[in-house]
Order: C-alpha cells, then sequence, then structure tokens
C-alpha cells in the first residue's frame, strides 16, 4: 500500500484514534508526513517562499484538525485536512498582507531554495511512474519539448504517446 493513498491515510487516522499511546504517536506522524507535500504546495501558492515558521505553523494546524476530526461520522480524512489547510493558508494570507509579518529567512533559504522544495516533489511524483511515462512527462511537461518529438525518441506513435501522458498525469494527480 502507497503512502499516499487514501486508504492509507484512513487507516493511519482509524489508528491514531483507536490504538494505544505508541501507536497514536507513530500514527501522527505518518499523518504530517502523508501531508507536508500539500503544505509545501499551499505555502508557495500563497507565500512563494518555503519558510519553516509557516511549516510549523501548519504542521500544528494540521495536528489540532486531526485531534479535532470525527472519525466516525466522517470518511474522506484528506479531503477534510485540505479543506482546512486550504482555509488555514488563506486566512494567514490575509492577516499578513498589511503587516507583512512573513520574511524569507535567509539562512534557510541559503540552504534550500524554493526550487530544490519544488524538485524534492517533483521527484516524489515522477517515482510514481513507470519509464515511458517519466520520460515523456520530464521531456514534455517539465522540459517544454514537443510532445511529437518525444514521441519519435521513443520510437512510438504521437496517438501513443499522448496516451502514456494522460495516464501518467492521472497518476500524479491520483498521488498529489
Amino acid at each position: 500500500m502507497r503512502k499516499n493513498e487514501y486508504s492509507y491515510v484512513e487507516n493511519l487516522v482509524k489508528t491514531f484514534f483507536e490504538g494505544d499511546e505508541y501507536v497514536k504517536d507513530e500514527a501522527l506522524s505518518e499523518i504530517i508526513e502523508c501531508f507536508k507535500p500539500l503544505i509545501v504546495k499551499l505555502m508557495f501558492r500563497y507565500f512563494s517562499v518555503y519558510d519553516e515558521d509557516i511549516m510549523q505553523s501548519a504542521i500544528v494546524e494540521l495536528i489540532e484538525r486531526t485531534v479535532s476530526y470525527d472519525y466516525l461520522h466522517y470518511n474522506r480524512f484528506a479531503g477534510y485536512i485540505k479543506r482546512f489547510m486550504e482555509l488555514y493558508f488563506k486566512r494567514m494570507y490575509f492577516n499578513n498582507i498589511n503587516s507583512c509579518e512573513i520574511i524569507c529567512d535567509d539562512m534557510y533559504m541559503s540552504e534550500m531554495s524554493c526550487n530544490d522544495v519544488y524538485s524534492v516533489e517533483v521527484d516524489s511524483m515522477m517515482s510514481m511512474l513507470s519509464d515511458s511515462q517519466r520520460y515523456i512527462i520530464k521531456n514534455n511537461v517539465l522540459e517544454n519539448k514537443k510532445l511529437q518529438e518525444v514521441a519519435i525518441d521513443m520510437n512510438i506513435s504521437y496517438v501513443y504517446a499522448k496516451k502514456i501522458k494522460k495516464s501518467a498525469l492521472n497518476v500524479m494527480r491520483k498521488n498529489i
């Protein structure tokens, strides 16, 4: 079972609420790891920067939302978290527009740039693809090479390349 599948996350939530203290800690750690890419994505969408303080406050919000989740009455934890994290970042963004409190930490940015965070996220998504899917996404989407040229490089038809690209994008969408 893959880490980012809905059923995996739902089982973690069930374990979190029904397990003993040690198992709860492990489940919560796994839940946080599953949603870190979402937090990074929202951070870049709203603030265009990776900031450790924002990351920590978003993780605290994730933990609070996890603890307050009523898993017996709802069955889509991932959707619940995605919705509330989106609202949390919107609230943070609008609260900080006037005060400009979010300042990029120069020392931290020198260690990890925005491109590094994006590449980590892209690499994790690309690892779920087959070799042909990865090649097409890398060349067509990331390097802006025409799909026809990629198909010629791979010795396949344009239509087949288009089909492979579509299936790759579906795999990536499922695992966001």
